[in-house]
């Protein structure tokens, strides 16, 4: 359930215009779009170096879609090491790429809603 709900994240971006049309029905853009990861973790945490099964379904999911990290789209992954206070800074950071959407999860929504007001954020709710 959880990896159905990560592919429905890749879905939103999708319809939200982030990652435009499937890559196979469409030209391919002069600019690859970005997606900003947000998370409070440690830097060599699972979730800040992508070996997070979580993640990992968030990728696949977005595989599953059509869409190769690299390939036809690019995710930044930022990474607070339990610094509460440096969520606001890396969201920032995000934000000044651009990003064309953020994904976060706890404390790091509201670090996103401060650092923008026009880009999308998707917030993970992660339920065992």
């Amino acid at each position: 359930m959880r990896v159905t709900a990560i592919g429905l994240i890749g879905l939103l971006l999708m319809l939200t215009g982030v990652l435009g049309p499937h890559p196979t029905r469409a030209q391919r853009p002069e600019k690859i779009p970005r997606i900003g990861v947000l998370a409070l973790g440690a830097v060599d945490s699972p979730a800040c170096n992508r070996t997070d099964p979580l993640w990992e379904a968030f990728q696949q999911g977005l595989r599953d879609l059509g869409y190769m990290e690299g390939q036809n789209m690019r995710i930044e992954y930022r990474c607070g090491d339990f610094q509460h206070e440096q969520l606001l800074a890396l969201a920032a950071e995000l934000v000044r790429l651009p990003v064309g959407v953020l994904v976060t999860a706890g404390p790091g929504a509201l670090a996103a809603k401060q650092a923008t007001t026009t880009i999308p954020i998707v917030f993970a709710v992660f339920a065992s």
